[in-house]
């Protein structure tokens, strides 16, 4: 069994974890941000941002640097907007089967969400209502 801690540490840990979370997003931010006009690719950016923001729900920052998550970000918008990315990335000199395997697990937790039906969603929302 786990420790009971007490009111005040638990206050504790959850600042830590809130300010561990806003240096993650200055991260992001900053490289993001960074990436995105040495690119060109600033009508990219709300794509790009939102597909971060996602990855908040997962547990890459665990395993991947913020950089190649935001590499992987944009890869991914840039594919889906057909932007021509492929020298950008070359110029970088990261290694691109480290970032396609960041977007591969981006684009797997969509497809797993995706496989919940409108009428499970539907019915969860009414019992929901309904409490």
């Amino acid at each position: 069994m786990g420790t009971r801690r007490s009111s005040s540490e638990m206050a504790d840990v959850r600042l830590r974890r809130s300010n561990s979370e806003g240096n993650r997003l200055k991260l992001f931010k900053g490289w993001g941000n960074r990436f995105l006009q040495d690119a060109g690719l600033n009508d990219v950016t709300q794509l790009t941002w939102g597909l971060i923001n996602d990855t908040y729900k997962m547990d890459l920052i665990l395993i991947h640097p913020p950089h190649l998550i935001t590499l992987a970000c944009i890869y991914i918008a840039s594919v889906l907007k057909d932007k021509e990315t492929t020298a950008w990335f070359e110029e970088l000199r990261v290694d691109m089967n480290v970032v396609k395997n960041i977007a591969m697990e981006i684009l797997d937790f969509y497809d797993g969400h995706k496989s919940i039906s409108d009428e499970r969603v539907n019915a969860t929302m009414s019992k929901l209502a309904g409490r």
